[in-house]
């Protein structure tokens, strides 16, 4: 399993991390209808980018969540109990 145990918090990526990320938007537009249709892909790679950002850095989640519309709900507890 591909895993990176740090990621930027500043939007500047090591080059190990960049293949990474090309890697898991190759595979969701691969295995997505996206095909050829540069904005779909487009909003894969964006999908991809946004959830590596906050932390997600298991591949095969990354490649799931890429292939969806929207970032899963992350539950916060209720902070007034």
């Amino acid at each position: 399993m591909e895993k990176f145990a740090s990621v930027s918090k500043l939007g500047v990526y090591l080059p190990e991390e960049i293949a990474f990320l090309r890697r898991v938007v190759r595979e969701s537009v691969e295995v997505s209808s996206a095909g050829q249709d540069d904005r779909q892909a487009q909003r894969i790679a964006r999908r991809a980018l946004d959830a590596y950002s906050h932390g997600i850095v298991d591949r095969k989640a990354l490649i799931e969540i890429a292939r969806t519309s929207v970032l899963p709900e992350i539950q916060i507890p209720d902070a007034r109990g």
